[in-house]
């Protein structure tokens, strides 16, 4: 993300973040993913910052179309996850199973 975005900001302000994974679905009572929260720290070494930006080009090539002239204005976070909710509404609407997690 850029270096000026309101979401950098954020995170330089408060690590705390939380994120989603879920899989397509077409009615809630199907929807089954992950809700990860946990602590968000800025990848600095430059081995890991090019390892990142090969994946992200291979995944979505036409990232590159919108890339920044300037890499440097790039930034990228690490998440650690502290608690990860599995939800399954399959088992019932709003169904989760908590899972902490033990650094």
């Amino acid at each position: 993300m850029c270096r000026q975005s309101q979401k950098a900001k954020n995170i330089g302000h408060n690590a705390k973040v939380s994120l989603t994974v879920n899989l397509p679905y077409a009615s809630w009572d199907e929807i089954r993913g992950l809700s990860v929260g946990g602590k968000a720290a800025r990848v600095t070494d430059a081995k890991e910052m090019d390892r990142v930006g090969q994946m992200m080009l291979r995944k979505f090539p036409q990232i590159a179309l919108y890339a920044p002239a300037d890499m440097e204005q790039l930034v990228v976070f690490r998440i650690t996850p502290e608690i990860i909710s599995v939800l399954d509404y399959r088992k019932g609407f709003g169904h989760t199973d908590l899972v902490n997690v033990v650094a």
